[in-house]
């Protein structure tokens, strides 16, 4: 992923990959045995899972560098309150 987000930018590489999260969702949710859902979750895992790889490049993009980490460390803390 990381090749990848450097290669084409966090931007494109989120937008795809929850694209990826979202139908992976939706097939999860439609799914009528438990073979077809224990094959949708792992996509939705893999689109939700890189949005930490994108942030920090995106974040740092924006945020001026002396407020750098305190901004990661909130995105993050919020990320995983949000269980």
């Amino acid at each position: 992923m990381g090749v990848l987000l450097d290669a084409t930018g966090p931007r494109r590489v989120d937008a795809a990959l929850l694209l990826v999260a979202t139908a992976g969702a939706f097939a999860f949710a439609l799914a009528r045995s438990f073979g077809f859902s224990s094959w949708d979750a792992p996509w939705s895992a893999l689109g939700v899972s890189v949005w930490p790889d994108g942030l920090v490049p995106g974040v740092r993009a924006v945020v001026p560098q002396e407020r750098l980490a305190t901004v990661n460390s909130r995105a993050f803390a919020w990320a995983s309150s949000a269980q």
